[in-house]
């Protein structure tokens, strides 16, 4: 399990390579909490993350074996791989990790050099993803949940504030009244 600083330092360096692959923030921070509890430095996710998805994203510009080997990869067809990248791209990687997972290791590391991933680095996440897979739904799991509480969180103490200004406004209406009642109001003149 990775700790905060961590996760943000891995959050940090693929937040560029994430936004422009269609991840949306807590996507990414699901995916840098899954690369740091697997012991990923920070600077070798932005790398090999770079890579991937720039290579994803390449072949589904490009389209022909390339993209065909990806979707077979994730168990989709490749007009659903093309037309989901973008829009969906964190479910399509998640199915593309998952799928690596259903590999041999002999035949994991064939197939990822046969996609292109020639790079030693983008081989070793690609692989350390696809066999910690539980380690990366839950940590996409736990940043969902996280940014839901955050959300509630945030909007309970809007919902507060709102409640408090609500209230000091009535207490200074009835502060008000009393002091003018009294014949004093500028005691109150706030």
């Amino acid at each position: 399990v990775a700790t905060e600083q961590q996760i943000l330092e891995v959050s940090s360096q693929i937040a560029t390579a994430g936004n422009l692959a269609g991840f949306t923030n807590t996507e990414i921070v699901g995916l840098s909490s899954a690369l740091a509890s697997l012991g990923v430095a920070p600077e070798q996710s932005r790398g090999a993350i770079m890579r991937v998805f720039g290579d994803i994203t390449e072949a589904v510009s490009t389209g022909g074996d390339s993209l065909a080997a990806f979707a077979a990869t994730s168990g989709m067809s490749a007009q659903d791989f093309k037309s989901q990248w973008g829009t969906n791209s964190q479910e399509v990687f998640t199915g593309y990790i998952n799928g690596l997972s259903q590999l041999d290791k002999g035949l994991l590391d064939v197939t990822l050099k046969q996609q292109g991933f020639i790079n030693v680095r983008d081989r070793n996440v690609l692989t350390r993803l696809a066999n910690n897979t539980e380690v990366y739904a839950q940590a996409l799991a736990e940043a969902g949940t996280a940014y839901q509480e955050n959300t509630a969180l945030a909007e309970g103490y809007n919902t507060a504030t709102d409640n408090l200004i609500d209230n000091a406004t009535r207490l200074k209406n009835v502060l008000l009244d009393i002091a003018q009642s009294a014949g004093n109001s500028a005691v109150f003149n706030v």
